[in-house]
């Protein structure tokens, strides 16, 4: 993620999330100016295929921090995150 490895975390993302137009140039985009981010797993649900993580990103260059509710869904062998939405610091 901080190494602006978007084919190392495209692989980890639902084919739906990448469809959208300018996916791409927005992720590498926002990892050129938030800086390094520092990423924090506060909890994890799993149920059956799908799984919520509670996930905190703090950016170097970003006053606040910010927190998703990062649904998962499992595709084969992998875990794939399909929806961020905003979410409560825990």
């Amino acid at each position: 993620y901080n190494r602006s490895d978007f084919t190392g975390v495209a692989a980890h993302l639902c084919a739906d999330m990448q469809k959208h137009a300018g996916f791409e140039e927005d992720w590498h985009a926002s990892r050129k100016t938030d800086g390094p981010t520092q990423i924090t797993i506060n909890s994890v649900q799993v149920t059956g295929p799908a799984a919520v993580a509670n996930v905190r990103f703090q950016a170097a260059n970003r006053a606040d921090g910010k927190t998703f509710d990062v649904e998962f869904q499992r595709v084969g062998a992998d875990w794939k995150a399909c929806r961020y939405d905003a979410g409560q610091y825990i």
